[in-house]
């Protein structure tokens, strides 16, 4: 029912970019259909190119269809529209990792880094990347950087990462 009334609503007004988040809202968390909620997304897009709110929601769910090549072009899409977003440039290079681009990952890190240097998530996420690949020493600058930033938040980060992820080390 919903779904239609918002059809309608579009159809009455398609420059009425609420109709079309919640669509996709239903689709994504009601109907457990990402790729119609994408196509949600990408309608609103046709018509509001630069919204912020669609690209990064429908990256969000391209990510979890791992259609990385999509995710990237929505958030380089934010970063052009957005540039002193640190966010998207954080995003951006946890999906590049996912990808196996570490070049472009480390790049879009330090970015972020530069843009917001006080974010200690990103100095937890570069750290673990660093482990990822065996560079502990790296690693070890990262968290400390990230420690010195919350240094409760950091630990609680870092673990709950490495349970997800399964990145237990033997020792840094």
């Amino acid at each position: 029912m919903a779904l239609a009334d918002y059809e309608k609503i579009i159809e009455l007004d398609k420059n009425y970019m609420d109709a079309y988040m919640r669509r996709g809202f239903i689709y994504k968390m009601f109907l457990h259909q990402p790729n119609k909620a994408t196509e949600e997304y990408s309608r609103a897009l046709e018509v509001e190119p630069n919204n912020a709110n669609f690209l990064y929601e429908r990256s969000k769910i391209n990510e979890e269809l791992e259609n990385f090549s999509t995710v990237i072009e929505d958030l380089s899409s934010l970063i052009t529209f957005h540039p002193t977003k640190y966010d998207s440039y954080f995003e951006r290079g946890k999906i590049y990792v996912k990808m196996k681009n570490y070049a472009a990952a480390i790049e879009d890190f330090n970015y972020a880094i530069g843009i917001n240097p006080s974010e200690y998530v990103i100095y937890c996420e570069l750290g673990l990347f660093y482990l990822t690949l065996g560079e502990r020493r790296k690693a070890k600058v990262n968290f400390m950087q990230a420690q010195r930033r919350v240094p409760y938040g950091t630990i609680k980060y870092i673990n709950r990462e490495l349970k997800r992820t399964r990145r237990i080390p033997k020792k840094l």
